[in-house]
């Protein structure tokens, strides 16, 4: 499986939904479930990573690589998960 493969069924696993979608709605069910506010993808991933590392980011960019900083990978690309 893909590293974006592995971080869609993370989303998956952690939104607990009965079916997996495409990796895009599979995120945005999550950040339903998440509390996330309504926006486009990017805005939501943005919100999502933020509140996930207790940050400010305004660079979408800039947040998944912190992100992935934070779980002690390479870059966004290399992470297997969302779970925190």
């Amino acid at each position: 499986m893909t590293q974006q493969g592995l971080r869609q069924a993370s989303a998956y696993d952690l939104s607990l939904f009965p079916t997996a979608s495409n990796y895009n709605e599979d995120l945005m069910r999550l950040f339903d479930a998440e509390g996330v506010p309504a926006g486009t993808f990017n805005e939501r991933q943005l919100r999502f990573i933020n509140a996930r590392l207790t940050a400010s980011y305004t660079n979408l960019t800039e947040a998944m690589q912190a992100f992935a900083d934070s779980k002690s990978f390479y870059n966004w690309s290399s992470l297997g998960t969302l779970d925190t």
